[in-house]
């Protein structure tokens, strides 16, 4: 049996090998994506935050089987959760499994620095080895960091970067690297919305991530030509919440244990979302 049905049947003898070779396979997969994937207009299904929570993704995996959706998942797949190892790895196994349906992009909990602080590191090493950490490490360096349909949808797991003007400035990106050297990446990763008429304002997170107001939102979206941007990055009680007149959708799809209603969103026609609880 291959690694990727093991993972996807839920076998849970899953060797330091297996998860190599799983990793690797993932890699050699990204490795010549562009940083801006291409996504469909419609019939997709969006993934938050999982932060290790197999029971959510487990929840997700049966929607998407039943469905002829396509899913893409918004990063932030370990750190916090009970079952960090087994959640990235179906994940991982999933676009594996499905590589003209599933997509996986990065969020900024896919960087060695932030791994290492919020337990997946030590999850790794109790289970595996640093070997194997740095696996996953390198995984992640490959990451494409944002979805897009022309027109139409823009998909990231943070938010509207500063001074960009051009999806050129983000395709440009040298993005193969285990942290976010590159700044446009890391506000791609880290910047969280608010509302009001403001370009950019400091982020309560600290260090390089901002907040970006309804003008910020609305110059990028313009500029870019999108009508529509889900994201995720921020728990919200409801699982989802909208800003912007309802052009800005944030998802979260943890429970974060029974703090909240996790859900995934549904894009159907002419960009209509439906929230989908999980």
């Amino acid at each position: 049996m291959s690694v990727i049905q093991k993972v996807f049947e839920g076998n849970r003898a899953i060797t330091s090998e297996d998860i190599l070779q799983l990793n690797g396979m993932l890699f050699d997969h990204y490795k010549k994506s562009p940083n801006v994937i291409s996504i469909p207009k419609e019939n997709v299904l969006f993934v938050g935050d999982l932060h290790g929570e197999l029971t959510s993704l487990l929840k997700i995996k049966d929607i998407f089987l039943k469905s002829h959706s396509y899913l893409v998942f918004l990063g932030d797949y370990a750190d916090r959760g009970p079952a960090q190892i087994e959640t990235i790895n179906l994940v991982s196994s999933l676009v594996l499994k499905f590589p003209d349906r599933v997509t996986m992009l990065r969020g900024n909990h896919e960087s060695e620095s932030v791994a290492s602080i919020y337990g997946f590191r030590d999850v790794i090493k109790a289970n595996y080895s640093d070997d194997i950490f740095h696996s996953y490490c390198d995984m992640f360096s490959v990451l494409p960091l944002a979805g897009s349909n022309p027109s139409s949808v823009f998909a990231c797991h943070g938010g509207v970067p500063r001074s960009v003007q051009s999806l050129k400035q983000i395709k440009d990106i040298d993005r193969f690297n285990r942290e976010f050297i590159d700044s446009t990446a890391f506000q791609l990763m880290w910047n969280d919305p608010a509302e009001g008429e403001f370009y950019f304002n400091p982020n309560p997170r600290g260090g390089k991530s901002l907040v970006f107001g309804e003008l910020a939102f609305n110059e990028f979206m313009d500029s870019l030509n999108y009508r529509l941007m889900i994201r995720a990055h921020e728990v919200y009680q409801d699982g989802v919440k909208l800003f912007f007149n309802g052009r800005l959708v944030s998802v979260f799809s943890a429970s974060y244990m029974g703090r909240v209603t996790p859900k995934i969103v549904h894009l159907d026609k002419n960009l209509k979302v439906q929230q989908v609880k999980i």
